[in-house]
């Protein structure tokens, strides 16, 4: 295995690997007072495609109520049942409840080739997945469907409707993931080709001085020999970059158009959260001396992703709508503890979002039990079996409800249960463990088991 896959693997697995669990169960006049409120209380969920009725959906409406941002979890990556889960719950969200957008972790920058795809019918629907997803989200079928059903909900609508729009929220270019089509050069690439058409000049000027930093952004093993001068040179190119776009706003649109304009201006915004990303790496870095130094690059993403998210809702308008789809780890509008983990300690996207948007702002924890995940960008593919969750781990009272699929709100649980659910407890996504107060970190649950492989079926050579 190359280095580079052992970085990927690294990475990847990050969070899949077994914590210490540190809760406890739930007392049992806690869990019985929990079933019987659970078993009454919750709604059953299709797990239907999205030709089907949305139906079973409908008391998720009263639930969310009049907010503007919906925050949906991904209880593990790769798995297919909450990517259906989320595909449904956005139809159902655009067409009962007025959502125009959906935002993603997946690379801001890439996201304007998903973007221009369902809204201009640009592309062909496998370059746009390849090119306009991160982290080798390209591989999971759902997304696809996805990105195929807005397209056909938005070719429907009148010519002077407001289409709906997909956006990422992430770092451009997934530093530290090479399963990505585009590395984290992408920003600083596409700022620059949209001011060589709209100022030569300044373009030229800028390229020549990053041009020599742009092999080392297309791989993460390099950065770590830039000494510090050379540091501090990108850096101040890239904030030169982003304050010529702020102050030739006017000049710029008047030479291409507002949304060329708006989308490379955060590309440059993008590079800068690139090279912020980047510079947590201590000088000298090498593989072999560990990932310690993630935990502040995994803060400098959460922010990014909040502050994107800003920008996200800006573009909608004050009537505008948008579901938020993440890992429940950047979800949560709590801290999330990961203390055997290089990050050890998070401050999600989440509780940012609660901060900023305060009651605008409704989020969904996804837990999962067994089943089995496929690791879709390995070569082989990787398939990974659910490990049960450990004693202490809080989805084995939602599993002891015995509804393979369902949604429950958090906020009506009776008073001892509700405290219990406010206290910290062990999640588990089937490989290892983080803590936070369940019901300070979200608002309804989904709980769904078991989970199936997410994976565009694989086509094998004619033979």
């Amino acid at each position: 295995m190359t280095s580079r896959r052992i970085w990927i693997a690294t990475v990847l697995f990050a969070l899949l690997t077994t914590a210490l669990p540190i809760g406890a169960q739930a007392p049992e006049e806690v869990r019985t007072a929990f079933l019987q409120w659970a078993k009454k209380s919750l709604y059953p969920v299709s797990n239907a495609d999205l030709a089907a009725s949305t139906k079973d959906l409908q008391p998720i409406e009263k639930m969310i109520g009049d907010a503007k941002i919906v925050g949906l979890s991904e209880g593990i990556h790769a798995a297919a049942e909450p990517l259906v889960f989320r595909n449904r719950l956005f139809k159902h969200l655009v067409e009962h409840l007025g959502f125009t957008a959906i935002a993603m972790e997946s690379g801001i920058v890439e996201s304007r080739v998903l973007n221009d795809y369902v809204t201009q019918g640009k592309g062909e629907i496998d370059a746009v997945l390849k090119q306009g997803l991160s982290n080798g989200f390209d591989t999971f079928r759902q997304n696809g469907e996805l990105i195929r059903w807005i397209r056909e909900h938005n070719a429907r609508l009148p010519p002077d409707a407001d289409k709906v729009q997909v956006f990422g929220l992430d770092i451009p270019g997934s530093p530290g993931n090479f399963d990505a089509a585009r590395g984290p050069d992408t920003a600083l690439q596409t700022s620059l080709e949209y001011l060589r058409v709209a100022d030569p000049q300044e373009a030229a000027q800028l390229q020549r001085r990053v041009e020599t930093f742009l092999p080392v952004l297309k791989d993460i093993n390099g950065y770590g020999d830039v000494k510090q001068p050379e540091r501090d040179a990108l850096t101040a190119a890239i904030a030169d970059l982003v304050s010529l776009m702020e102050r030739q706003q006017f000049a710029y649109i008047a030479k291409s158009s507002k949304g060329d304009y708006d989308w490379a201006k955060r590309a440059a915004i993008g590079a800068r959260q690139t090279d912020s990303w980047f510079r947590r790496m201590p000088l000298g870095w090498k593989l072999e001396d560990g990932l310690a130094w993630t935990r502040y690059a995994m803060q400098v993403r959460d922010r990014t992703m909040a502050d994107n998210l800003d920008w996200v809702r800006s573009r909608l308008g004050p009537r505008g709508r948008v579901l938020v789809f993440a890992a429940s780890g950047h979800l949560a509008s709590t801290v999330v503890q990961v203390p055997t983990q290089p990050m050890r300690e998070m401050i999600p996207l989440g509780t940012y979002a609660k901060d900023r948007f305060g009651s605008d702002f409704i989020n969904i924890l996804n837990l999962v039990v067994n089943g089995e995940i496929v690791y879709c960008s390995a070569n082989p593919r990787r398939v990974m079996p659910l490990k049960p969750p450990p004693a202490s781990a809080i989805e084995n009272l939602f599993a002891a409800v015995s509804v393979p699929r369902y949604v429950l709100d958090l906020r009506r649980a009776p008073p001892g249960v509700s405290t219990w659910l406010h206290e910290v407890h062990d999640h588990w996504n089937g490989f290892g463990t983080s803590q936070f107060a369940t019901a300070d970190a979200f608002d309804l649950v989904f709980y769904v088991s078991p989970v199936t492989s997410a994976c565009v079926p694989q086509v094998k050579p004619q033979t």
